[in-house]
C-alpha cells in the first residue's frame, strides 16, 4: 500500500487512539502490526527531519522546502487495510476517522 509519509504521521495519534480500544483479538492484532509499520515509517521521518533541519539551520524557506518535500514523500509500508466491524465499542471523533481512512475499513458486520 502506497502513502504519503504526512499521511502516516496524522493517522497515527488516531491509530493510538483506536488501539486503546476494546476490540475482538482478531481486530487488535492486524491494528498493532499496522500500527508498527507505520510507526517505522514515523521514526525514518524524525530521523531525516533532525538531518534536514540541521543542514538547513541557515535558511528557513530552504529547512520547509526540505520538509514538504519529506512529508510529499511516497512510501510503501508493509501493511493491509485493518477491517474494523462497526458493532466494535468505539469512541472517534470525525477528524480521528478522518485520519484513520487510508488503513482501516469501517463495515457493518464482522465477515472475516
Amino acid at each position: 500500500m502506497q502513502c504519503k509519509l504526512k499521511d502516516i504521521l496524522i493517522a497515527i495519534p488516531a491509530l493510538s487512539k483506536l488501539a486503546r480500544s476494546d476490540l475482538t483479538l482478531k481486530t487488535a492484532y492486524h491494528l498493532q502490526k499496522t500500527l508498527s509499520a507505520l510507526q517505522q515509517e514515523a521514526d525514518f521521518f524524525a530521523a531525516k527531519r533532525e538531518e534536514l533541519l540541521e543542514k538547513h539551520k541557515e535558511s528557513e524557506s530552504d529547512a520547509q522546502k526540505a520538509l514538504d518535500e519529506l512529508l510529499a514523500l511516497e512510501v510503501e509500508p508493509d501493511i493491509s487495510i485493518v477491517q474494523v466491524p462497526i458493532t466494535e465499542n468505539i469512541k472517534l471523533s470525525p477528524n480521528d476517522i478522518g485520519a484513520l481512512l487510508p488503513f482501516i475499513k469501517i463495515h457493518e458486520e464482522e465477515s472475516l
